[in-house]
């Protein structure tokens, strides 16, 4: 009886053994089995610090629009070859050096309180931006717009919020965007920085709309605290990335398919598109503060 209880006992060992030999073969050595790689990471797209002197601003790339004139008489965004002409109290240069003779350190905006102030024609806000007249390859007529469809170009910008309106919630400013003309059919994207800090990236937010919003992660960057985004598009796959503290946060959507399902103009022949970089003022209820931020670097490339 004990021999058998004994015989049993080995016997079961026996077939362990032969069962983990078998389940771990094609894990530890059959050859007709490759064990399975992982998958690589995902890297986000992410904007380069653009730091160099050299970068700041290219004058002839860009027109500027100031909130000067009568209130709700905009006059035309005008030319910036040359930059120290333009100096004022809504856009100034600084140089290292002596005077305009040394060299281009950054750029600042400065946007005031909206009622009052000068708008364009379908805003109540006041704005000190760029608009971008390149006249490239991917341009498409004398305005330097270009095709959403088929662009593939990304604004880069380093920057920091030296203020900001605190009168309504979820205000602030538009650091940047890609604008369309003649289309009426809202921004393809728009970036805030909002008066608690944070950014934020939505499109196509016309009045009494639901804006479609980018998915990026809540990012809150102090005043005077600077971060690089970008604003990518690759034939009507538009990415906003953000560089903050050694991190990269990025989001993307496809403008295409957007444009059919909602049955937008943004595809339309002769459409066009350009990006705006600045100080777009998002606040009428705070007359005490106004918004400014200052460009260390703004620049377009294609690919």
């Amino acid at each position: 009886m004990v021999k058998k209880l004994i015989l049993c006992i080995v016997l079961a060992s026996l077939a362990e053994l032969a069962a983990y030999g078998s389940s771990n073969a094609a894990a530890f050595g059959s050859a007709s089995v490759t064990p399975a790689r992982p998958a690589a990471p995902k890297v986000p797209t992410c904007p380069r610090a653009l730091q160099t002197n050299a970068s700041v601003l290219n004058p002839t790339t860009w027109y500027l629009t100031l909130p000067v004139g009568a209130p709700a008489a905009f006059g035309p965004p005008i030319p910036i070859d040359g930059l120290p002409d333009r100096d004022s109290a809504y856009f100034y240069p600084t140089y290292s050096g002596s005077g305009y003779n040394g060299t281009l350190e950054s750029v600042t905006f400065y946007a005031p309180y909206g009622p009052g102030s000068a708008t364009t024609a379908n805003s109540t806000f006041a704005r000190s931006e760029l608009r971008e007249v390149s006249n490239d390859a991917q341009t498409i007529n004398a305005k330097g717009d270009w095709s959403l469809s088929t662009a593939q170009r990304t604004l880069y910008a380093t920057l920091r919020i030296d203020n900001i309106n605190q009168g309504r919630a979820g205000s602030g400013l538009i650091i940047g965007q890609i604008h369309s003309d003649p289309s009426t059919d809202g921004e393809v994207i728009k970036l805030y920085y909002r008066s608690d800090g944070t950014i934020h990236a939505s499109y196509d937010d016309q009045k009494g709309e639901t804006p479609g919003v980018l998915p990026l992660p809540r990012l809150t960057i102090p005043l005077r605290q600077a971060f690089s985004y970008e604003i990518d598009v690759n034939k009507g796959v538009v990415t906003v990335g953000i560089l903050y503290n050694s991190q990269c946060y990025s989001a993307s959507y496809n403008a295409i398919a957007y444009t059919k399902a909602h049955n937008k103009t943004w595809t339309k022949t002769g459409e066009g598109f350009y990006f705006k970089a600045g100080d777009y003022n998002q606040d009428d209820t705070d007359p005490i503060n106004s918004s400014q931020d200052t460009f260390t670097s703004i620049l377009v490339s294609t690919y």
